[in-house]
C-alpha cells in the first residue's frame, strides 16, 4: 500500500529518509513517499514544534532578546500551548511528536501522539522518549552526533573494559548551561579535574567518542526532571565508553538497566552523590561499566498504532 508522510516542524538535521517513523510504516509493508509541499495532499503528517510559529515568536520576541538557550523552555511550553491555532493541513492523520519536555497538546487537529508521557490517555498517546530514535529497532542506525552506529545488540550485553584506557576523570559536553548541571561539574571539579566541551565551554570538538573515551565518567544531566523525560545523554554517555553520571527520571519504563547509570535522582544530596562517585574503587567502576545499558529492547508496538493504525 502506498502511503504519502509529511514531517513538519522538526529539529535542524532531523533525517526525513531515515528515523524510526519511516522504519515501523515499512516494517509494516508502505511503500513510503515523503512530501514537503505543505499545500500537498498527504496521508500521514508527523509534526514536531521546532520551527517558530509567527504569531507566536512575535510576541515573544520582547522577551527573548538574543538569549534563546536560556528562554527556549518558555518559548516552547508558549507554543505548544498555542497549538491549537495549528495551521490545518491536507492530511489524512496528524501525530503529534516532541522531543523536548512539553505536554501534548489539546488539539481536534491532531489524531494522536508520541511523546515522553507515560499517561496512554486512554488510546491517544504512546510513549517515544527521544532516545527511542537513535535505537536500531529494525537496522543498525548511524548517531551523526557520535559518528557511529548503534546496535541494540551491542547494548544487550556488557562491555569489557580496559581500565588503562581511563587516564581521566569526568568530562561534560555542555550547551545548555542549565544551574543544576553547572553546580554539580562546580561540586565535583573540587575534587577531579572535570573537563568541559561545547558552545558552553567555547571548546567545540568534532568527536564526542574520540575525546570521552578516555574518561571514566561523563556527566549528562537532563534539563528536566520529568516521568519518562529521558533523551539521547545517558545513551551518548554509554556508547562513548563512559560510566553515564546521570540526572533524570525513567518513570515507569523498565528497559534501560539503571545498574548502568549513576542517578543523582537515587540519592538524597547532590553532596551525597558527588561523594559516592568520586569514592568508587576500581572494582566497583568495573561493576558498574561492564553492565550493559538495556535491560530489554522497547516495546515499540504502541509507536506503531498511534503512528498509523491498521485500517
Amino acid at each position: 500500500m502506498n502511503l504519502t508522510v509529511r514531517f513538519k516542524d522538526f529539529w535542524v538535521g532531523f533525517q526525513e529518509n531515515e528515523n524510526i517513523f519511516l522504519d515501523i510504516l515499512v516494517d509494516r509493508g508502505y511503500r513510503v513517499a515523503i512530501e514537503s509541499d505543505d499545500k500537498a495532499k498527504v496521508d500521514l503528517e508527523v509534526v514536531s514544534v521546532f520551527p517558530p510559529y509567527p504569531n507566536v515568536v512575535d510576541r515573544l520576541s520582547s522577551k527573548v532578546n538574543k538569549r534563546l538557550p536560556h528562554m527556549f523552555k518558555q518559548i516552547l511550553n508558549d507554543r505548544s500551548n498555542k497549538l491549537e491555532g495549528l495551521r490545518n493541513s491536507l492530511c489524512g492523520r496528524r501525530v503529534f511528536y516532541t522531543g523536548e519536555n512539553l505536554r501534548v497538546p489539546l488539539d481536534e487537529s491532531i489524531s494522536g501522539s508520541l511523546s515522553f508521557d507515560q499517561d496512554n490517555f486512554g488510546t491517544f498517546n504512546a510513549y517515544c522518549p527521544l532516545w527511542y530514535l537513535d535505537l536500531d529497532f529494525y537496522n543498525s542506525r548511524y548517531s551523526a552526533r557520535l559518528g557511529i552506529k548503534i546496535q541494540k545488540e551491542d547494548l544487550l550485553k556488557p562491555r569489557v573494559l580496559d581500565l588503562e584506557l581511563k587516564t581521566n576523570f569526568m568530562c561534560a559536553f555542555i550547551n545548555n548551561p542549565e544551574s543544576t548541571r553547572i553546580r554539580a561539574i562546580r561540586e565535583f571539579a573540587k575534587q577531579f579535574n572535570v573537563d568541559v566541551y561545547g558552545s558552553y565551554s567555547g571548546n567545540r570538538v568534532a568527536s564526542k567518542v574520540e575525546v570521552a573515551t578516555k574518561y571514566k565518567f561523563m556527566l549528562c544531566f537532563e534539563n528536566d526532571l520529568y516521568p519518562g523525560y529521558v533523551t539521547e545523554k545517558p545513551l551518548e554517555a554509554y556508547m562513548a565508553g563512559t560510566v553515564p553520571v546521570y540526572w533524570g527520571d525513567f518513570g515507569n519504563d523498565q528497559s534501560i538497566n539503571r545498574k548502568a547509570i549513576l542517578n543523582l535522582a537515587d540519592f538524597t544530596s547532590l553532596e551525597e552523590f558527588v561523594l559516592y562517585v568520586s569514592s568508587l574503587s576500581p572494582a566497583e567502576y568495573r561493576e558498574i561499566y561492564e553492565e550493559p545499558f538495556l535491560s530489554k529492547v522497547p516495546d515499540i508496538s504502541r509507536i506503531s498504532e498511534i503512528l498509523y493504525p491498521n485500517t
